[in-house]
């Protein structure tokens, strides 16, 4: 009895820290496997590609599964496990790992809550508050997460790349990110529509400091110019106003992430 109310103190734990944390991920065990691998995937929440993994917590699961070539299949887990699911990928093709979760809600204090702001590119948000005299003030985000990862199974090619899950925010590469030359077209969809004028930024993992920062056209869409193979991610945060029927919070945030590796 000891060990399990130690165990549950420390995931609690886990989960609170993390939830203040910046980026989510989907972190598979592999990007490229063959059909009829087992895949483990853990949630990553952090900064520049080093943080914490966030155990499986269903209560804030609204999807966690893998679509890949006519299927849908759901990530199974433990509940408080870590790696927070695993699935079985029987087909070739390209599979894509969606997360999508409820709201949480933080309250961070004004000068974090600033420098969060500064990051994120959301600065209509500062100037908002800069204009009602509440820079300082503390605020209180509720805040859900969108995330995909590709998987590549097999020599089944690549296509469902550019399909759509219907989450709130997402982030949709509309040409081929594995083999396509040049920049790759990113369209950003908030309710199924482009947003303009969001920060999208892009990293690799080998050299994370290093990062893409270009802000959508009147479409959603920006051309981010992926240099080298290795481990992508990109990601974009979107920030509203709470509605009036959320007393709990100031702001509502939704943060995108979409994580793939290529590879020569």
């Amino acid at each position: 009895m000891l060990k399990f109310r130690f165990q549950t103190w420390v995931w609690m734990a886990t989960i609170s820290s993390a939830s203040t944390a910046h980026d989510l991920w989907i972190e598979p065990s592999a990007y490229k496997v063959q059909p009829g691998s087992v895949l483990k995937l853990r949630l990553r929440v952090g900064q520049d590609f080093k943080g914490d993994a966030l155990p499986r917590n269903n209560s804030l699961i609204e999807k966690f599964a893998v679509f890949g070539p006519g299927s849908e299949r759901p990530v199974i887990g433990q509940d408080g496990g870590d790696p927070a699911g695993f699935t079985k990928v029987e087909t070739a093709g390209l599979h894509t790992v969606v997360y999508f979760s409820h709201f949480s809600t933080v309250e961070l204090e004004g000068a974090k809550f600033e420098s969060y702001l500064k990051d994120e590119g959301l600065a209509a948000i500062s100037l908002w508050r800069a204009k009602h005299g509440k820079s300082a003030d503390p605020a209180r985000d509720r805040f859900l997460r969108c995330a995909k990862a590709f998987i590549r199974v097999g020599d089944g090619g690549n296509a469902g790349f550019d399909r759509v899950f219907g989450m709130p925010l997402e982030l949709v590469a509309e040409r081929d990110p594995f083999t396509s030359k040049g920049p790759l077209p990113v369209k950003l969809l908030w309710r199924g529509k482009g947003l303009a004028d969001a920060l999208i930024v892009a990293f690799n993992q080998a050299n994370p400091t290093q990062k893409i920062r270009l802000r959508t056209d009147r479409a959603g869409r920006v051309h981010l110019p992926l240099t080298g193979d290795g481990v992508w991610l990109i990601k974009c945060v979107h920030m509203q106003a709470a509605g009036i029927g959320e007393p709990s919070a100031d702001w509502e945030s939704y943060w995108a992430s979409l994580s793939f590796e290529r590879k020569a």
